[in-house]
């Protein structure tokens, strides 16, 4: 449950002492994570003379749409600066702890600041040729305020359209998609106020969104309500593959990645996930090509 990100969640339902000790502990992590966000406001406010952009993205902002917010656990905290980020990257080189460099595809940096672990985004996705018409689409979103302080989150659409590519990247390739994952989705799909059904066409996210859907009603045991769920019900997903995925949730998670560098393993795992074609619009199928025609 601990690896699924759902053993707060759970700890009401079953009597269990160490449910009980994770549901204590991810409150105490969430909590600490809300104070260290307030202070890194203000203190950026203070150091560029006027407020900053920050949006929440990921976990933190999920947790709105949660029964209990503070029962999602997150291990960090991921926000996305825009046009500030030079300023906020100079701010965290002088006042901030741990600072890894930006990743092998120039998409954040990472830093510790008052105890709690943050990645600071660059960009909203991963910059891939396939993925650049949805981050293009999500920059030019308005954001809405979150709170009564300085912070920014995506408006509800974005938010939808956000939720959906972070759950491709993670089960395009190595089946490292989780519950909470599933479960960010559902809850978004609970508030029927809210339709995307044409900005989610206009992207290319509908059969995705259809399978997260289906196969988050089968883990839950009820269906999603509201017109935006009834037009993705009408989408045709074969039940293949709604087990397909519930397979790669429940999928032991520790050392999924190991031997990934390894060519022949890496293509193993591309050609096995061939299927997931049809459902995502990221860099996977030019992975695959590439992998293909690699030499030995």
């Amino acid at each position: 449950m601990r690896q699924q990100g759902i053993a707060a969640l759970c700890s009401d339902e079953l009597d269990n002492p160490e449910l009980t000790a994770e549901l204590l502990h991810t409150e105490l992590v969430v909590r600490t994570q809300r104070a260290a966000l307030h202070e890194l406001v203000e203190a950026l406010t203070e150091y560029a003379g006027r407020p900053v952009q920050i949006v929440l993205i990921k976990g933190i902002s999920m947790a709105r749409h949660w029964p209990d917010p503070l029962r999602r656990p997150a291990s960090d905290i991921d926000i996305y600066t825009g046009e500030d980020w030079d300023i906020v990257e100079q701010w965290a080189r002088k006042n901030a702890t741990h600072i890894e460099g930006e990743d092998s595809e120039g998409k954040h940096t990472a830093w510790d600041w008052r105890g709690v672990h943050f990645e600071h985004h660059r960009r909203y996705l991963d910059g891939s040729p396939a993925e650049r018409p949805v981050e293009q689409w999500l920059e030019a979103q308005p954001t809405v305020r979150y709170k009564k302080i300085d912070l920014q989150r995506l408006n509800p659409e974005a938010e939808r359209v956000f939720c959906l590519m972070h759950m491709a990247r993670h089960f395009e390739e190595y089946e490292s998609i989780q519950i909470r994952h599933l479960l960010d989705w559902w809850y978004l799909m609970r508030e029927q106020q809210v339709d995307a059904s044409l900005v989610l066409e206009q992207l290319g996210l509908t059969r995705f969104a259809a399978l997260m859907t289906r196969t988050a009603e089968e883990l839950c045991g009820e269906p999603a309500l509201g017109p935006m769920a009834d037009w993705l019900h009408r989408q045709d997903i074969p039940l293949q593959d709604i087990e397909r995925t519930l397979v790669d949730i429940f999928l032991p998670k520790k050392n999924r990645s190991a031997g990934l560098k390894d060519k022949p393993v890496n293509l193993y795992y591309l050609l096995r996930n061939r299927w997931k074609f049809a459902y995502i619009p990221t860099q996977f199928s030019d992975r695959l090509r590439q992998s293909l025609h690699l030499r030995p």
